[in-house]
C-alpha cells in the first residue's frame, strides 16, 4: 500500500500504484477475516473440549487456562477465563473462587477516588458476591469464599458482616493471616487501635511476609506511629517496588513526617505504577506529583526570603498572603490534630512556630497539642504568650476560655489553625 501511495504521490505509474494499493488492500483484509475465522475455529473446538471434559469430571479447560493468564500477570484475560469455565460448569470450585478473589481485588483498588467507575464498580460487586455466596453454600469448609465475602462487605461499607466473615475464615484455617484482613477492616471502620492490634496478634503466631510488612506499616501509620510505620513500609518496597498500594502508603507516611520531597518522590513513582492499569489515573497522579514538588521547592523559597520580608511592611502583608512561610506544616498540622496525632502535630506546630513565632493562631494550636499530652505547665504558657500577642476580638476572648479549658486539666482544641492576616 505504502508503494502504491508513493507511486501515485510522485506521479510514476500512477495507474499501476493505484492498483497495486487495491490489490494489498484486499490481500489485508483477506488475511484479516480469514485469521479472524481462525481463531473462532480454535476457540470453538477449545470450549468442546472444555464443555467435554468438565461433563466427565475431568477439569475444566478454561480454568486452568485462567490460572495460567494469572500467573503471566494478565488478570483481565484470567477474568474473562473464569466467567468462560463457570459457562461450561456453573459449580466450578476454582473459577468461583479465582473469580470472585480477582474482582475483590480489582474493587478494593479501585475504591480509589478518580478511578472508580460506578456502575462498572456495582456490576463486578454483584458478580464477586454471588460467586462468594454459591462457593459458601456448596464448599462450606472452604474459607477463601469467606475471606472474599468478607471483602466485599468491607467494599460496601459493612464492616460488622465483613468481620465476622472473617472470623469464620480463621476458624477453617490453620494460618494467622485472616488478621490481616481483620486488621484492614478495622482499620476501614475508623477504629486503627484494634487493627493495630490484630496485626500484633498475625505477627505472634509467626505471619511473615512482604505482605504483612505492608500490612503492619498501614496499620502503624493509621494509628498515628510514623516513625515506626516507615521501617515497615521500606521493607514491603524492596521486595514489591512497583506496587501501587506500598507506594501510594510510603508517598503518605513520608507527607505526614514532613518529608515532602521524599513523599512527592513516592506519588511519582505511584503515578508510572498506575499507567500501565489506569492510564488516566496514573496520569493524574504523576501530575499530582510534580506540582507537589513545585510547591514545596516553592515554599522553601519562602522560608529563606522570610528574615527579609518580615522587616517591610508591605513585603510582610504580601508574603504572608500570597505565599505563607508557615505551609506546609500549619496545615499538615491542622490534619493531625482532627485525626487526634497530637506527637505529629506538635512536632509541625513548633516547626510552623519557628517561622512565625509571633502568630497567636499557631500558639493557640500548639498549646492544645501539648494540654493534650499532659504537658499542662508548657500548654499554659505558650497559651499566655498567644493571648499577649492576640489584639482583636474575637481571638482574644476565644484565648482566654481556651486557657481557663488547659488550666482546669479539660484540654479542648477551640480554635484552628488559620493563617494570619
Amino acid at each position: 500500500m505504502l508503494g502504491g501511495i508513493g507511486g501515485i504521490v510522485s506521479g510514476e505509474w500512477p495507474a499501476v500504484g493505484a492498483v497495486m494499493m487495491v490489490l494489498g488492500s484486499i490481500g489485508a483484509l483477506w488475511d484479516h477475516f480469514s485469521s479472524e475465522i481462525q481463531s473462532k475455529e480454535v476457540e470453538s473446538l477449545f470450549e468442546a473440549q472444555a464443555i467435554l471434559l468438565a461433563n466427565k469430571g475431568i477439569g475444566n479447560l478454561y480454568t486452568e487456562a485462567g490460572k495460567h493468564e494469572l500467573n503471566n500477570g494478565l488478570s483481565n484475560r484470567a477474568i474473562e477465563r473464569f466467567q468462560k469455565a463457570l459457562a461450561v460448569d456453573a459449580n466450578d470450585k476454582e473459577a468461583l473462587c479465582l473469580l470472585g478473589a480477582m474482582l475483590a481485588i480489582e474493587l478494593g483498588s479501585e475504591q480509589w477516588p478518580k478511578l472508580k467507575k460506578e456502575a462498572q464498580f456495582r456490576g463486578k460487586i454483584k458478580i464477586a458476591k454471588e460467586c462468594a455466596e454459591k462457593g459458601k453454600r456448596m464448599y462450606p469448609r472452604d474459607h477463601r469464599f469467606y475471606d472474599v465475602l468478607g471483602i466485599i462487605f468491607d467494599i460496601e461499607g459493612d464492616h460488622e458482616n465483613a468481620r465476622a466473615e472473617f472470623r469464620q475464615s480463621g476458624a477453617l484455617r490453620s494460618d494467622p493471616f485472616w488478621h490481616l484482613l481483620l486488621a484492614t477492616s478495622w482499620g476501614m471502620s475508623g477504629n486503627d487501635k484494634e487493627g493495630l492490634a490484630e496485626m500484633r496478634r498475625a505477627i505472634k503466631k509467626g505471619a511473615k511476609y512482604w505482605l504483612v510488612d505492608f500490612y503492619y506499616g498501614r496499620a502503624l501509620g493509621r494509628y498515628g506511629d510514623y516513625d515506626k510505620a516507615l521501617p515497615e513500609l521500606e521493607k514491603a518496597f524492596k521486595a514489591r517496588r512497583w506496587h501501587v498500594q506500598v507506594l501510594r502508603e510510603i508517598a503518605d507516611v513520608h507527607y505526614f513526617e514532613g518529608h515532602f520531597r521524599e513523599a512527592a518522590k513516592f506519588a511519582a513513582l505511584c503515578g508510572i505504577a498506575l499507567l500501565g492499569r489506569r492510564p488516566g489515573s496514573g496520569i493524574r497522579q504523576f501530575g499530582w506529583a510534580v506540582h507537589h514538588i513545585l510547591l514545596y521547592w516553592t515554599l522553601g523559597v519562602s522560608k529563606m526570603v522570610r528574615p527579609i520580608s518580615r522587616r517591610i511592611p508591605i513585603l510582610n502583608w504580601v508574603h504572608l498572603k500570597l505565599c505563607p512561610p508557615d505551609a506546609p506544616e500549619a496545615a499538615l498540622a491542622e490534619t493531625l490534630l482532627q485525626q487526634g496525632h497530637y506527637r505529629f502535630a506538635e512536632k509541625h506546630l513548633r516547626r510552623a512556630c519557628e517561622v512565625l513565632p509571633n502568630s497567636p493562631w499557631l500558639l493557640a494550636n500548639l498549646s492544645t497539642c501539648l494540654s493534650i499530652q499532659g504537658k499542662k505547665s508548657e500548654a499554659i504558657e505558650i497559651c499566655d504568650r498567644a493571648i499577649r500577642l492576640a489584639s482583636r476580638e474575637p481571638l482574644l476572648s476565644q484565648l482566654k476560655r481556651h486557657r481557663i479549658t488547659i488550666a482546669s486539666n479539660e484540654p479542648k482544641r477551640i480554635v484552628t489553625v488559620k493563617y494570619p492576616g
